[in-house]
């Protein structure tokens, strides 16, 4: 794989220097400069700064924070001046000129489709902000008077509910019969094969995103979230139901102009400064054993497999039969080579004050137990698909999974919708399937104790022993919901600013926190949970000093984790009022400092059966004519030692 993306980035570094820009006009329009806003050439340039602003967070934390990649090491550091950058990026360079184009607009006849569209992505671009800093300014925001002093930050509360109804102005507003009140070129619902906007298209993503937003809101405001929710099933046919619906805005192919934050950060540099695997995304062990622990054939989907040279080489017991007396078989030690290696956070150190325990099959009795990903090559990871990253690739912001995983929820909390909880979520994980042409699989999967519905499924763990990806779906409304949220976050892969608000605002997922990795002020040093918020950004500290400190009293009053005695309030641990508590806080230290833990490979074994005949019928899936173990050796490595010969019971 390595090969392939060198020789293309190559061939897009030499032959692509001149191209038209694709879905965007105008681009890079003076941020510091206020003018009379052209809503045909605004707008485009504002979903293109988004989708870099929202790639550059997944790509530098949120998809590693989600526990989907795992190309950094894991370190959880903020500052004003981080914060900073995305808070320009939203308010200067986009949400001014949408705001601008909304007033210019608003009340025009023969825009209020147009108007409906700007007001649908300001509100996508608010619910973001929310969700990351908290309380900000909202209502007081792009008001242009040079007089005024203090912008206030409205509470997250006051902002949910202005957010929400903003979705629900813009969803009402829609009218696909005006069919020329449509953006020319719309960059991201396009009608039919012209260019100009699929209004029907635009009033699903309105409806659709006022749903999610009232989801996150069920912790802050149960009746306003209710109240939504319901307003917004009683119109499922505007809620994205197709493939054809998802919100997917794709970068363009001119590499001087429009490709996407991940060549600009890391592709283009391939052909002259070589293939650097630390930059390169690549699957996070704690995503890994969900796809591993349930058969997941997405896993191919996600990620490419290692080159074949390249791949680990796992060691196994496995069965066979024994080939001088029948009926009897053998215990056999195996080595084989595996085509995916997820890639664990930090895996050569050691927290402070944790030891490695004894194996207690060492020969001496005194050797610990080993890494199994010591001495790992970094050519051995399973990098991310590239379709996910290459320069014209699709930022997901809201897929088919999403919106039937969100009518699941709906139906659960509220019972309200045309079919049962259950039903929304079979759909969800069928749309999630089709997405990447896996339709014929998905029957096998759904059947799987801890996929079917109200069952349990016994997860793998990871190699330190601390996580389990079990599946506990029987019983009652929390283990329903464990089902739901599990089965989205698998679906919405990469796209990290989704999985962290889901886990924020359920903790379903409840993964543990990094080690060895922060010094960042309120850190212990060895242990750090995610983020749950940014801290505020320096202009609002410096330019807008009275309300940055109303702002951090309201967060701290409404918080139901506040943490006063780091930044005065103002720090990364500090909930936000969507959130429920992390519940793993409680008995952190005495799960996380001073421990001693044994390793397991056990998520990277059994990976082609439990015996050879399984070894020999899954490898030909592959390689037809794999037959005999002989030709196991040849494409797999296969290596077999006979431990003992016993009869099966």
């Amino acid at each position: 794989m390595k090969k392939t993306i060198i020789s293309i980035c190559t061939a897009i570094a030499l032959g692509t220097a001149v191209s038209c820009t694709d879905n965007f006009e105008d681009i890079n329009i003076n941020p510091n400069k206020i003018y009379e806003a052209n809503m045909e050439s605004i707008f485009p340039g504002s979903v293109y700064k988004t989708i870099n602003a929202m790639a550059e967070l997944n790509y530098n934390q949120m998809c590693w924070w989600a526990r989907y990649s795992g190309h950094f090491g894991g370190s959880v550091d903020m500052n004003e001046s981080t914060s900073d950058s995305f808070y320009k990026k939203f308010y200067v360079e986009i949400i001014r000129d949408l705001e601008l184009s909304e007033r210019q607009y608003d009340g025009v006849p023969g825009y209020e489709n147009r108007v409906a569209i700007v007001r649908t992505w300001k509100a996508y671009i608010y619910s973001i902000v929310v969700s990351m800093y908290g309380g900000m300014p909202l209502s007081d925001a792009m008001i242009f008077d040079p007089n005024k002093f203090l912008v206030k930050h409205d509470t997250e509360e006051e902002m949910y509910r202005q957010i929400l109804d903003m979705l629900k102005k813009a969803s009402e507003s829609f009218n696909p019969d005006a069919s020329s009140d449509v953006l020319k070129k719309d960059p991201i619902f396009r009608s039919g094969s012209g260019t100009t906007s699929d209004i029907i298209k635009w009033r699903k993503f309105a409806n659709t995103l006022r749903l999610e937003v009232a989801m996150r809101a069920t912790n802050i405001a149960p009746d306003l979230a209710e109240q939504h929710a319901r307003e917004c099933m009683e119109h499922e046919d505007w809620i994205i139901a197709s493939l054809d619906d998802m919100v997917a805005p794709a970068w363009g192919s001119d590499v001087s102009n429009d490709v996407s934050y991940y060549y600009n950060r890391f592709l283009k540099k391939i052909p002259t400064e070589g293939f650097r695997e630390g930059d390169y995304p690549r699957i996070n062990e704690y995503f890994f054993i969900y796809l591993r622990s349930y058969n997941d054939p997405r896993l191919e989907a996600f990620v490419d497999p290692t080159e074949t040279l390249n791949q680990y080489t796992v060691s196994d017991t496995i069965s066979r039969p024994n080939p001088y007396e029948p009926g009897f078989r053998d215990s056999i030690a195996v080595t084989y080579r595996i085509p995916h290696l997820p890639s664990p956070e930090r895996s050569g150190i050691l927290p402070r004050g944790w030891e490695v325990a004894i194996d207690p099959n060492s020969p001496n009795g005194t050797t610990k137990y080993e890494s199994p990903y010591t001495g790992i090559l970094a050519t051995q990871w399973s990098l991310i698909n590239y379709d996910f990253i290459k320069p014209d690739a699709k930022h997901v912001i809201m897929n088919w999974a999403d919106a039937c995983f969100l009518k699941a929820e709906a139906a659960l909390r509220y019972g309200i919708g045309s079919k049962s909880a259950e039903g929304y979520y079979y759909e969800g994980i069928e749309a999630s399937f089709a997405q990447y042409g896996l339709t014929s699989a998905v029957k096998e999967y759904k059947e799987q104790n801890g996929i079917k519905w109200n069952t349990n499924g016994k997860g793998l763990t990871d190699f330190r022993c601390l996580y389990h990806a079990d599946i506990n779906g029987e019983g009652d409304f929390d283990n329903h919901l464990e089902q739901i949220i599990k089965q989205r976050y698998i679906a919405d892969y990469f796209n990290g600013y989704s999985a962290w608000c889901l886990e924020r605002r359920t903790r379903v997922l409840k993964f543990p926190p990094f080690f060895c990795n922060s010094t960042t002020e309120g850190s212990n040093g060895t242990y750090d949970f995610i983020p749950e918020r940014y801290v505020y950004p320096l202009s609002e500290i410096t330019n807008n000093t009275a309300a940055y400190w109303n702002a951090v009293s309201d967060l701290l009053t409404q918080s139901p984790y506040p943490i006063n005695n780091v930044r005065k309030g103002d720090n990364l641990q500090t909930h936000l009022k969507m959130s429920l508590v992390n519940p793993l806080l409680e008995n952190a230290d005495a799960n996380y400092m001073n421990r001693t833990i044994a390793y397991s490979s056990r998520h990277l074994q059994k990976w082609y059966g439990n015996t050879e005949e399984e070894f020999i019928k899954n490898v030909q899936k592959i390689y037809p004519d794999v037959t005999s173990s002989k030709l196991l050796r040849k494409y797999i490595g296969y290596k077999a030692t006979v431990i003992s010969t016993y009869e099966p019971k």
